[in-house]
């Protein structure tokens, strides 16, 4: 790990990255500076220290790595110095919000907070910046600073209920958590199908003339992300010829559709890539869409 850790670290602008396919590596060297080698290996480092994660919870995994960062911070002697706890430090009411409704989700929902370089620019791996904050907070809390250490050093990441209590220690949030209540308003968020059309799902009646088939959301989505995939029945029952796109403020989204008469169809919409433009995925994670031509 810490080998690996430091081959990333050593990659800069000038790194020939041509034989690898995607622009991963292409967007993390852009960034690198050769100053960085210290703080990383001390950071993987730490790693190796840890135990093994396997809670499916986000807030694990965020407190795991933003760990890392605070206990370089404290063998350097000196402040860190990365994008995201700079951007962290500018925006720090607005993300420490957004993580609250977010962090007992699985991680499924990591691509909000970590390892999303590409994704998203300066507002990228803020949980790295959260964990950090967390356990900076749990440390200047303690009374007694090297046993602070070592708790967030052998922190048991597999036991949800032990990552809890350690953020509530923190005193990171101020208020009391309360996690049945934070996932209930988190669902209410969520963006919803509340229509398909121009008929219902499970017609038997359909005009196979149709050429648009309709989507609407409760909400306002973002344009470029959707995901549709073939039934288990496959592609022979797949009618979408091509995606038209968002309408009415893109809450609508339109495929063309070429069917024939007396035949079945059917897809799903799922949650892969739906996303509402406040930063939530879509409800349902698989909608299956039936019906079929007269």
């Amino acid at each position: 790990m810490v080998l690996i850790g430091t081959e990333l670290a050593t990659g800069t602008s000038v790194t020939d990255v041509s034989d690898f396919k995607d622009d991963w590596y292409r967007s993390v060297f852009a960034h690198n500076s050769l100053n960085s080698i210290v703080r990383l290996n001390i950071h993987e480092y730490v790693h190796t220290q840890q135990k093994i994660n396997n809670s499916i919870q986000l807030l694990n995994q965020v407190i795991k790595e933003g760990s890392c960062d605070f206990i370089t911070e404290l063998v350097l002697g000196r402040p860190l110095q990365t994008n995201y706890i700079s951007f962290g430090n500018l925006h720090s009411d607005k993300i420490k919000k957004k993580f609250k409704q977010e962090m007992f989700l699985n991680l499924e929902f990591e691509g909000n907070w970590l390892y999303n370089g590409i994704q998203r620019g300066d507002s990228s791996d803020l949980g790295y910046y959260i964990g950090y904050e967390i356990c900076k907070s749990y440390y200047n809390n303690s009374s007694d600073k090297t046993k602070a250490i070592k708790d967030i050093i052998e922190l048991n990441y597999s036991d949800d209920k032990a990552i809890e209590e350690f953020l509530i220690k923190s005193k990171f949030y101020k208020e009391k958590i309360n996690r049945k209540k934070l996932l209930k308003e988190y669902k209410k968020e969520l963006p919803r199908i509340v229509k398909i059309g121009p008929f219902k799902n499970g017609a038997h009646n359909v005009d196979p003339k149709i050429r648009e088939f309709r989507i609407t959301f409760s909400k306002e989505m973002i344009p470029e992300n959707y995901s549709i995939d073939y039934s288990e029945k496959g592609k022979d029952y797949f009618s979408i010829k091509k995606v038209i796109g968002f309408e009415n403020n893109d809450k609508t989204f339109v495929l063309r559709i070429e069917l024939q008469p007396g035949k079945e169809y059917e897809f799903i919409i799922t949650n892969k890539s739906f996303k509402s433009k406040d930063g939530y995925k879509l409800k349902e994670e698989k909608y299956p869409v039936k019906f079929r031509t007269k």
